[in-house]
């Protein structure tokens, strides 16, 4: 015999208003842990715009407080933080609490947002205080955090490894670009590799792997904070005097028009009368000392071995080709002829004739006009190291004016079985660099500029060494808070 217990209906409407309640506090720490998530993610992106605005007003700092603020104020808006309504903006020179009060040099900046609940409602809560905070200060004699800079704002492709050549970089690489769709990208069979202690690609918009047998082997962060310019306090290089006369230290040949020291006076390069200190194939088999100075025109090395003395070299239009075959050029100290620091290549355009290079009406823009630089090892030897005379430009190998952007490639470098080696920092902040290998090795210290393509040739290779000894020692910003 069975017997079946039935519970009163009492009990089953208790069991019933029980599962209501549970139902309904589930909900409820559903929707907390939503909006909790969504704060989070709020909060992380309020600290990278803070860390970034920090970065981006320390770089004035100490000399222009004036500067580091609004500078700091700008880079949070671009990260879309501006003064008003819900958001508070603060930023403090010097800063006003932490472990950091009070020193000069410092930059504190304060975001303060109220996101609106979307579930905390339900008990009452409108909104959730959310703030981000964050303290920069110069670091003084440092190369910066990064190998490779591409200052491009949102253009894609702003760092294009293709073909079938390798980059190493043993900084990290920052790209600025806030493309969605490709502002690193990687395609072919080249490899990007980065040998940092924390090996990071560091991206604002999108990193893109287009395929093929290649890698790019690098803690790959998108949606990083930008970094601005960090030499766009420097200077440019005064103009200096013209050169002495190039000294001929082998060989019969006299020196050729347009360079320092002419057979006749007449042809040599002045401002007024520009012309590309030239030395044709012809010149094979013969050695030269060159001496820093203002070289109107440019010039064009295509025959002969070259000393270059140290110094700045200020090129007022008419750029500089080393392209011939069998060409070797080397820096050299003061009279020597082996391989030391260290010269500067200033790359620009003729004032006298600035307005006539604006407008397109300059007569002679090859020699009058900025051009570019184009290093071909393929052909020849060329082995630069930077300069290192105690100036502020020590660490600098070339610096283009800010304020021009050749049509096309501002500088190339063609490697190849020969030497091609520029050591330093290579500075186009409105410039395009391109490395194309062909079956050798391209070697660097340093690169910001506005984009960098590299195209390689199997077996080619690219090195930024990021060498300490050798890089531009800007006044660095770094986090400290």
């Amino acid at each position: 015999m069975s017997s079946t217990t039935e519970q009163p209906p009492e009990a089953r409407g208790q069991i019933l208003v029980i599962f209501a309640l549970s139902v309904g506090v589930l909900i409820l720490f559903a929707a907390l842990a939503f909006d909790t998530g969504m704060m989070l993610v709020q909060r992380r992106d309020q600290q990278n715009a803070a860390d970034a605005a920090a970065l981006a007003g320390s770089y004035f700092l100490p000399t222009n407080a004036a500067k580091a603020r609004s500078a700091a104020v700008e880079i949070a808006t671009a990260n879309g933080y501006t003064q008003g309504g819900n958001v508070v903006v603060t930023v403090n020179i010097p800063p006003t609490s932490g472990p950091r009060t009070g020193q000069a040099g410092a930059i504190e900046v304060r975001i303060e947002d109220n996101r609106p609940s979307i579930f905390g409602g339900i008990i009452g809560v409108a909104g959730w205080d959310i703030g981000a905070r964050s303290v920069a200060v110069n670091q003084d004699g440092v190369g910066g955090s990064f190998a490779m800079l591409a200052l491009e704002p949102t253009g894609c492709d702003a760092l294009l490894v293709s073909g079938n050549g390798t980059v190493t970089a043993n900084g990290n690489i920052q790209v600025n670009s806030t493309c969605s769709t490709g502002a690193l990208r990687r395609q072919g069979g080249g490899d990007i590799t980065v040998t940092a202690s924390d090996a990071a690609c560091n991206v604002a918009g999108d990193i893109t792997d287009g395929g093929g047998r290649g890698t790019i082997a690098c803690t790959q962060n998108e949606g990083a904070p930008v970094i601005p310019d960090p030499l766009a306090g420097l200077a440019a290089p005064p103009k200096p005097g013209y050169p002495a006369d190039i000294v001929r230290v082998t060989g019969t040949k006299a020196i050729p028009a347009g360079c320092p020291g002419a057979v006749a006076p007449a042809l040599e390069s002045t401002e007024l009368a520009p012309l590309t200190c030239q030395f044709p194939s012809s010149y094979a088999g013969t050695t030269w000392r060159l001496y820093p100075g203002y070289y109107p025109g440019g010039f064009a090395l295509q025959g002969g071995a070259f000393y270059f003395e140290p110094g700045i070299y200020w090129i007022g239009g008419g750029g500089i080709q080393i392209n011939g075959s069998g060409t070797v050029s080397i820096s050299v100290a003061t009279g020597g002829s082996t391989l030391d620091s260290g010269i500067l290549f200033y790359n620009t355009e003729n004032p006298e004739y600035s307005d006539e290079c604006a407008a397109g009406t300059a007569t002679a823009p090859a020699v009058m006009c900025i051009q570019q630089i184009f290093l071909n090892g393929a052909q020849a030897s060329v082995d630069f190291y930077p300069l290192a005379n105690g100036s502020i430009y020590d660490g600098l190998i070339i610096f283009q004016d800010r304020n021009l952007d050749i049509p096309g490639d501002d500088l190339v470098l063609n490697g190849s079985t020969s030497v091609l080696q520029v050591r330093g920092t290579i500075y186009l902040p409105s410039g395009d660099v391109r490395v194309n290998g062909s079956g050798g090795t391209t070697t660097t210290d340093q690169v910001i500029a506005k984009t960098f393509t590299v195209n390689g040739s199997p077996g080619s290779s690219v090195n930024v060494l990021f060498d300490e000894r050798f890089v531009f020692k800007f006044t660095q910003a770094g986090l400290v808070e």
